[in-house]
């Protein structure tokens, strides 16, 4: 039997354990599960056939090159034994496994993370774009829109309620104090632009923001971005 007098002592298989890239891996009865049948075309017939789960802890990879180590007793006086291990080395054969494109590998791994929100959150920035543009196209019309104070107020409140659920709520993208001191900060130590890119929304409505301050002042900010 594989299982041994140290599973019988306190559930530790101490013939039987797992070899990968100098780690052993060793089994308990909590990691055994007994097989009584196997249907399976061509398969030899054993005695004793069993399950053995690999914990997370070893860190164990499938796909790698792994060595199953057997130590087996054999008795050869009344108090005498001798002790000899098999070694069986395996690796999942070729056709199992799908590998990754080399190149796009390579892209992925030169790809700042940054580029990868982005795309991510390409449906968001989207939607944020086409605000911004229309929000800039009332910015130029409204020596016109003041002519229709109904239509003006409504397209106000239209645009604040897509600012509370859309900004706010749902993509998380509201400016705040705490996005200027974050900004102070950067420029007071050491300045990079991927700590910026990290949220695309709050990238983007600083330089919408940035831009209309200068232009036309806080107006559009205060009435229209931040409700």
């Amino acid at each position: 039997s594989f299982k041994g007098s140290g599973y019988v002592r306190g559930g530790i298989f101490d013939r039987l354990q797992l070899s990968q890239d100098g780690i052993q891996i060793s089994f308990r009865d909590v990691d055994y599960y007994r097989l009584s049948d196997v249907y399976a075309a061509g398969m030899p017939e054993f005695s004793e056939m069993a399950i053995f789960i690999v914990r997370d802890n070893y860190q164990f990879n499938p796909a790698a090159p792994w060595q199953i180590e057997l130590l087996v007793r054999r008795q050869t006086g009344p108090v005498e034994s001798i002790f000899v291990t098999f070694e069986g080395q395996y690796q999942l054969p070729d056709y199992l496994l799908v590998q990754p494109d080399p190149v796009a590998a390579d892209l992925e791994v030169d790809q700042p993370m940054w580029v990868g929100i982005w795309q991510q959150r390409s449906f968001q920035i989207g939607v944020l774009l086409v605000s911004l543009l229309l929000l800039t196209g009332i910015i130029f019309l409204q020596d016109w829109l003041v002519r229709y104070p109904r239509l003006l107020h409504n397209l106000r409140r239209g645009f604040l309620i897509y600012t509370v659920f859309f900004l706010g709520w749902y993509a998380l993208g509201q400016l705040s104090i705490v996005n200027v001191l974050t900004f102070t900060h950067a420029l007071m130590g050491e300045f990079r632009w991927e700590l910026f890119l990290m949220d695309p929304l709050i990238f983007i409505l600083w330089g919408f923001t940035a831009a209309t301050i200068v232009l036309w002042g806080r107006g559009i900010f205060c009435g229209w971005l931040c409700p």
